[in-house]
């Protein structure tokens, strides 16, 4: 499968299974982490897709049970940098000169759902090892 085209036509067509008219939240949740199951086993990590509720969530249990909601908010920005790090990006060092690169961001009009919009955007863009320029 090729990487995902990200018009608000397709994304909007290819979502459809996936909205809240369809599923619940709790839903939308587990498949957002089912996807990064058979992504991890695809690229060679541990395949947990046979095992869901037994290894899964054996594996995570030290982070599961530890984390507040604001800690997984805060674990998921400080993974998401150094995976862009690791993919060769240049990443400011402090939390301040981060805060600064993004504070234009911090004011748009829709507040976070415009944020999400964002965020769902640069998801489609990303892909998977997606050759750029495109």
């Amino acid at each position: 499968m090729s990487n995902p085209t990200c018009s608000t036509t397709t994304l909007i067509t290819n979502a459809a299974c996936y909205r809240q008219s369809s599923i619940d939240p709790i839903q939308q949740q587990a498949l957002l982490i089912y996807g990064k199951v058979l992504e991890l086993a695809a690229i060679g990590g541990t395949d947990y897709t046979a095992a869901l509720t037994t290894t899964l969530l054996t594996d995570a249990a030290p982070v599961v049970g530890a984390l507040s909601a604001d800690n997984v908010t805060a674990a998921n920005i400080s993974t998401q940098f150094v995976n862009a790090a690791a993919a060769g990006a240049s990443v400011p060092s402090t939390i301040q000169s981060k805060i600064a690169a993004v504070k234009c961001l911090q004011h748009l009009p829709g507040g976070s759902l415009a944020l999400a919009r964002l965020d769902a955007w640069l998801n489609c863009q990303l892909g998977v090892h997606k050759a750029y320029p495109q």
